[in-house]
């Protein structure tokens, strides 16, 4: 057997053997997976935030009163009385009383034997009305479906001011705080639930670990949040003459959830980085490119 050297044929020329020291460097190159950090802007956030809207218009009976109320799961947050859906209840009630008497009256008598049933069909459509009547009157009253802290966003509200159909009254949020990151669509396709992550602050040294609770497939609508670069993020926006207070972001981005591994001791709608380690081959990048490009000359 002839002997190698460096894992070649000793008869191999110089020649020969750089190319394949080439080709092997090539093929390693290719095929390691390579560390690419992604650092996503991000807001701290509360883990559940619902707005609290007026389903139906009404009067102010129970209201939060200051900023910043706790309240507990099932606990009342508003109250509003609609006077004029109280009435129509009340004339629903004596209208079926009316109509449920005449009804006993019709069925004694076969003269009138026959009118009981437009009576009777009367009576079923007075007890749907009243049903939705009131569906509506229990809509005035807005409960607390989880532990949390109201934050309103409309004006101040007192006994007795009425309220519009479709007013926001407010924002309950949990006590649960996560990271709400955000990511481009060149970014969002490595991302996936359960992938570990790294949140950073600016002025803190080092990091919270965490992990991606969900990635959002829809694009998220940006205002007023501090990732944009109008307050200081990174994402660029775009600003509307006619609405100087409106802040759009000029991208695409997608809404990622981070659920840090421990509770955070950070003030809500701070600016946070949060860093994903991707490891990708560049055989996968280069594949990529090649079938666009004969997608775009032959398709």
């Amino acid at each position: 057997m002839k002997k190698t050297l460096f894992f070649f044929p000793a008869q191999w020329d110089k020649r020969r053997r750089f190319a394949a020291v080439v080709v092997l460097l090539a093929v390693f190159i290719l095929f390691y997976p390579f560390r690419r950090d992604i650092l996503l802007p991000g807001e701290v956030r509360s883990a559940v935030q619902n707005r609290l809207i007026a389903r139906e218009g009404g009067f102010v009976v129970v209201h939060p009163g200051e900023a910043g109320r706790n309240f507990r799961r099932g606990e009342k947050v508003f109250v509003l009385d609609a006077p004029l859906l109280r009435f129509a209840r009340e004339k629903i009630e004596y209208m079926l009383a009316h109509d449920r008497l005449l009804f006993e009256q019709q069925r004694v008598s076969r003269a009138t034997i026959g009118d009981s049933l437009l009576t009777g069909r009367r009576i079923t459509s007075d007890l749907f009305a009243a049903t939705e009547l009131d569906r509506k009157i229990a809509a005035g009253i807005q409960t607390a479906e989880y532990d949390g802290v109201f934050i309103p966003s409309a004006e101040r509200l007192s006994s007795g001011f009425f309220v519009r159909t479709g007013t926001v009254l407010g924002t309950l949020c949990s006590g649960t705080k996560i990271v709400r990151a955000y990511a481009t669509d060149q970014d969002v396709r490595f991302l996936r639930p359960g992938q570990r992550v790294t949140l950073l602050l600016k002025d803190r040294l080092g990091g919270v670990s965490g992990k991606i609770g969900a990635v959002h497939p829809i694009p998220a609508l940006l205002r007023d949040s501090p990732a944009l670069q109008c307050f200081g993020g990174e994402i660029p926006v775009d600003i509307d003459a006619e609405k100087p207070g409106d802040f759009r972001s000029l991208h695409p981005v997608y809404a990622v959830d981070v659920i840090p591994d421990r509770e955070l001791d950070w003030q809500h709608g701070r600016f946070v980085r949060a860093g994903v380690v991707h490891r990708a081959m560049l055989a996968s990048r280069v594949g990529a490119l090649v079938v666009s490009a004969l997608r775009r000359e032959f398709f």
